[in-house]
């Protein structure tokens, strides 16, 4: 299957502030699926639209080019750990600044949440505890596995 990737930078003038100061946005389009994400830096959209379409080297030239490089390298990063490549899968590696990792405590921290907005819907209050102890218990036996293991 062929693989389509391509980002664009708008200042919009219709998104202009008070100031005439519009946010730069970057397009992310993924095998015809897009995507915007709204950079924190303002320009003005007429020096902006001057500026991006000079061959010379200027401030907001230089910008674009490090969001295109970083972009660049976490399609990389994507490949390289097997995430798919999509629009809106690259939009949230860039804002959560990577690849989140869960420790087990993570999971069963979510899961007893999950769990907890349960009880008295379907499930009691006495299985939520019996889940909790569980829990609670496995984490014990783990704290003992690694204390032995020092």
């Amino acid at each position: 299957m062929r693989n389509t990737y391509n980002i664009n930078f708008y200042c919009r003038p219709c998104k202009a502030n008070k100031n005439g100061l519009a946010p730069i946005e970057l397009s992310i389009i993924i095998n015809g699926k897009r995507t915007f994400i709204q950079l924190p830096r303002k320009e003005y959209p007429a020096t902006f639209k001057k500026q991006s379409q000079s061959k010379r080297s200027n401030p907001i030239r230089e910008y674009m080019d490090l969001i295109r490089n970083q972009f660049n390298s976490i399609q990389l990063d994507m490949l390289k750990y097997n995430i798919p490549l999509t629009a809106e899968a690259l939009k949230e590696y860039f804002r959560a600044g990577g690849v989140k990792s869960y420790t087990i405590k993570d999971l069963f921290d979510e899961y007893m949440n999950l769990l907890e907005k349960r009880v008295d819907v379907n499930l009691s209050y006495k299985a939520f505890c019996k889940y909790k102890d569980a829990a609670r218990c496995f984490f014990n036996m783990m704290i003992l596995d690694i204390q032995q293991v020092k």
